[in-house]
């Protein structure tokens, strides 16, 4: 009986994290999902401390991008572009699958102020502008838009959400996006 209640002990343990892990993975890219960024936001601003960034990313007209080459297209640069964005982080940074069915990016950078996430951001802005994503038979280049704001001690999700949102919307508004804009 002991030995029969220590494997289901195990098997439960293994089956709850693995589904905790699902549950918290983006199933397009690999990348960790909303759920996960809202998880690791309320813990930075319940233990907050100076030096932490958020960028969001935005493919510039993708909606067009979809209308043109169809959503199966549109989900395989996804899943490129949330590879390669994945793969362009160091130890201390988190990158996050905005929603699901959206074309936003988020990287959670820690111990990073805004000047340092700033250049994080144009890096990753220069790495995809500078990328050649194949598709079947398609080559196909994009740009993206930068939000970058740093957590402030008063801060709640939607503060932050709301910041670096802003901070997006102004890099799209100018002529011919591909811009990185930040709000501190």
């Amino acid at each position: 009986f002991i030995i029969s209640l220590f494997f289901f002990f195990f098997w439960y343990k293994s089956a709850l994290n693995n589904f905790i892990r699902d549950n918290n993975i983006d199933e397009l890219t690999g990348l960790k999902n909303h759920k996960a960024l809202k998880i690791l936001l309320e813990s930075l601003i319940q233990d907050f401390k100076d030096n932490s960034s958020v960028i969001i990313i935005d493919i510039d007209d993708f909606k067009s991008f979809n209308t043109k080459f169809g959503y199966g297209e549109a989900d395989l640069i996804l899943k490129k572009l949330g590879e390669l964005l994945g793969s362009d982080k160091r130890a201390t940074d988190e990158t996050f699958r905005f929603f699901q069915r959206g074309d936003e990016f988020v990287v959670v950078a820690k111990e990073t102020n805004l000047g340092q996430a700033l250049q994080a951001a144009e890096r990753k802005r220069e790495m995809v502008s500078n990328n050649i994503f194949s598709v079947s038979d398609n080559k196909h280049r994009l740009t993206i838009c930068c939000g970058v704001t740093t957590l402030k001690k008063d801060d709640s999700i939607e503060s932050l959400t709301d910041r670096v949102s802003k901070a997006l919307k102004e890099a799209k508004h100018i002529e011919g996006k591909n811009n990185t804009k930040s709000i501190s």
